[in-house]
């Protein structure tokens, strides 16, 4: 018989995004479960931005500002914060989820005996978001068959069960802090210490998509950095030739299939700039190029 989840801890990491967060908190407060959980928030923002919001929330928040800048550290801190709880649940703070969106994750995680499971994010275009980015699917993401195995996942919707961690645990290394990519690298690693990583169909979560991300240049950005990061996470283990030369093929795949677009005019499609980009970004990633994802800026909504 597969091992029940325990206890469950949420843990949320924000920065300025006191509106969105809401709207998170008031989601968690709506979970069609009678299975307890608690909900952490760490604002990585000095001035504890968040505090007002997390103290009204309709769900009860443990609620600690992280001081030391960074996507990993508020990361690593939830996870301190969490302690010795069975099960944590990482959800983004623009995120909001469906109210069977915990006992879909606790399933799918009890039904194959996965020690992290990840699921669908939605992404919510603006009615304004230019037609070439709906025609091509640039903000569009996949859902998977129930149970499908992953080499590794992200931390905007994803279970983990604490054993998987290890003893001394596994953390989210700050050496991804600005370029982004602590997670995936996380559970990269974890995935190559044995941990079962599945897909769960029906654990979504929904994401608006904000007016800077409807942008060709933001979109080329994200591409190319996801590339880059997951070679610089590809070089711990394999040779430099090897991980050029794999980008060298992505690369020239995605010139390709661009230029067979190109010329059927079927118009620009996420399909290939994303293989041509990540390509170009695992190149890159062997010349030492880093880019950054978390810059830290104004107050946002």
């Amino acid at each position: 018989m597969n091992a029940p989840v325990g206890s469950i801890a949420v843990l949320v990491c924000t920065y300025r995004r006191p509106v969105l967060l809401a709207g998170l908190l008031r989601s968690l407060a709506a979970q069609r479960t009678e299975r307890p959980f608690d909900v952490i928030v760490v604002d990585n923002d000095p001035a504890g931005s968040a505090r007002d919001v997390a103290a009204r929330a309709p769900v009860p928040v443990r609620y600690v500002v992280e001081p030391e800048p960074g996507i990993a550290a508020a990361r690593n801190r939830s996870l301190d914060e969490a302690g010795d709880v069975d099960t944590v649940v990482f959800v983004d703070d623009d995120e909001t989820v469906e109210p069977d969106w915990l006992e879909a994750l606790v399933a799918t995680s009890e039904r194959f005996d996965a020690d992290v499971v990840t699921g669908p994010v939605v992404a919510v275009l603006p009615p304004h978001a230019p037609r070439w980015i709906r025609r091509g699917g640039f903000h569009q993401r996949r859902n998977l068959p129930e149970g499908t195995v992953l080499p590794s996942a992200k931390s905007g919707n994803t279970l983990v069960r604490t054993r998987a961690l290890g003893s001394p645990p596994e953390r989210f290394d700050a050496a991804f802090s600005r370029s982004g990519g602590s997670d995936t690298d996380l559970f990269w690693r974890l995935a190559r210490r044995g941990a079962r990583i599945v897909w769960s169909h029906d654990a979504v979560a929904s994401e608006p998509v904000p007016d800077s991300r409807l942008t060709a240049r933001w979109l080329v950005h994200r591409e190319f950095r996801g590339g880059a990061a997951f070679g610089r996470m590809m070089l711990r283990d394999s040779p430099r030739p090897v991980v050029l030369a794999k980008g060298a093929v992505r690369t020239a795949v995605g010139v390709v299939r661009t230029l067979v677009g190109t010329v059927l005019n079927l118009g620009p499609r996420a399909s290939d700039t994303k293989v041509l980009l990540f390509g170009a970004g695992l190149v890159a990633s062997v010349f030492g190029v880093r880019t950054d994802e978390y810059r830290r800026g104004p107050a946002a909504t």
